[in-house]
């Protein structure tokens, strides 16, 4: 009787080492993602930190208003007097704020000196104003003529916005001084609603 031997199982060895270093990179490169990844997860946590930060005074988004009204507003001069040399010219100012309503300059004013003759007011804006002091023919939002007294009632309208200028001119041909007395109020309307910066 014959003796059957059993022959070892094979054993397979790793001849070619360059399959284990692949598997070696193949984890170390995964786990390099992985790093980026949590770094560029912190970096975006920390920029978001920061805008929050930057934005902390104002709101990030802004609340709608919810109750809104008008509220009107009275800018006046209240009663003055200026005298207005010969070959000089006073001016008074006034601001009609963007957003407005409704705007109108309305008063009157008078020429209290005996004897004197009428003085010529008129309105312009300050673009023009600065034109007109140059010498150049400029838009008159109101002209009196001359006068020794008058009563204003001068709409501006919304798109009006900016610095305006009541001119009383004593240059052309005048020889002695007046004395005036004036009272303007310039009028207005804007919306208001909580929170709203005035």
């Amino acid at each position: 009787m014959s003796a059957i031997g059993i022959a070892p199982a094979p054993v397979h060895t790793c001849d070619e080492p360059w399959l284990h270093d692949h598997a070696v990179m193949k984890k170390a490169g995964s786990i390099k993602i992985k790093w980026w990844a949590a770094i560029l997860r912190l970096a975006g946590v920390g920029m978001l930190c920061a805008i929050w930060i930057s934005c902390s005074r104002e709101p990030l988004f802004m609340q709608a208003p919810g109750h809104q009204e008008e509220r009107l507003h009275t800018v006046s001069t209240g009663d003055v007097t200026f005298t207005v040399y010969p070959g000089a010219f006073h001016s008074l100012r006034f601001v009609v704020p963007p957003g407005h309503k409704d705007a109108d300059l309305k008063g009157h004013f008078s020429v209290v000196s005996e004897g004197a003759e009428g003085i010529k007011a008129f309105l312009l804006n300050e673009e023009d104003y600065a034109s007109w002091q140059k010498g150049y023919t400029t838009y008159r939002y109101y002209d009196s003529g001359r006068v020794r007294q008058a009563y204003l009632d001068i709409p501006l309208l919304a798109w009006s916005a900016g610095a305006y200028y009541l001119v009383f001119d004593n240059q052309s041909h005048a020889t002695t001084p007046k004395t005036i007395t004036a009272n303007l109020n310039l009028t207005y309307s804007v919306m208001w609603w909580p929170g709203k910066k005035e």
